[in-house]
This record gives structure tokens, C-alpha cells and sequence, in this order.
């Protein structure tokens, strides 16, 4: 599976439309795999859903998205997790968490595919 985290700088980013960077986590029942910083191309909504789609996304952890945003990329399967704030830091190999969100984000995405 892959997860795609929507960052700027050290954070989520605030809003997804606006977002120029994602980092995509690949993971299976071990945890991480692999880990990418992908740019994003567009911000056309059907573009970038495709850019997702293209990427193997499953998952899009995210901070606000519009909803034409939000229903192109789930019209591609992709399962979007909205309004995340906070920072990436917890998927860093430093050791340190500053911040639970999102990895509580990143857990319940794993719940649901495990599902």
C-alpha cells in the first residue's frame, strides 16, 4: 500500500489544492518500505488525481481540500483523509515525535485497508 502525506517544509500541508510536494510512504504488514518526495505537477483536480493514480497512491492524508479536489481524487479509489494538521515529523528514522496526529492518521488508514 501506499500512503501519500501532503507536506510543506517539516508539516502537513495546510491545504491540498495549493500543495506542491507529497510524501509517499510504501508499506506492507511490517511497516515502511520505501519513502518518496514527489512534486506535484498541477493543480488541475482531475490532473493531479491522475497524478496520484499514476503513482500507485491508495492513500491521501491531507489538510483541507476542496471537494472538487477531494472528488476526483476518490472517483480514482483513492482514500482521502482530510483536514490533518501537524507535523511529518513522526515518519523521520531521527526517533523523535513531536506531534500524534498524523500518524494517527496514517494508523487509521491502515485499519481501514486491513479491513
Amino acid at each position: 500500500m501506499k500512503v501519500a502525506i501532503s507536506v510543506f517544509k517539516d508539516s502537513v500541508s495546510t491545504v491540498f489544492d495549493a500543495s506542491q510536494h507529497l510524501l509517499v510512504l510504501e508499506i506492507n504488514g511490517a511497516g515502511e518500505q520505501k519513502r518518496a518526495m514527489v512534486k506535484l505537477k498541477t493543480i488541475d483536480p482531475i490532473r493531479r488525481a491522475s497524478q496520484l493514480s499514476e503513482e500507485g497512491v491508495n492513500v491521501l492524508i491531507c489538510g483541507a481540500i476542496s471537494m472538487p479536489m477531494q472528488a476526483s481524487i476518490s472517483a480514482r479509489s483513492i482514500f482521502v483523509y482530510p483536514f490533518v494538521r501537524g507535523a511529518r515529523l513522526p515518519w523521520k528514522r531521527t526517533g523523535k515525535r513531536t506531534e500524534q496526529k498524523p500518524r494517527h492518521a496514517l494508523s487509521l488508514a491502515l485499519k481501514y485497508f486491513n479491513n
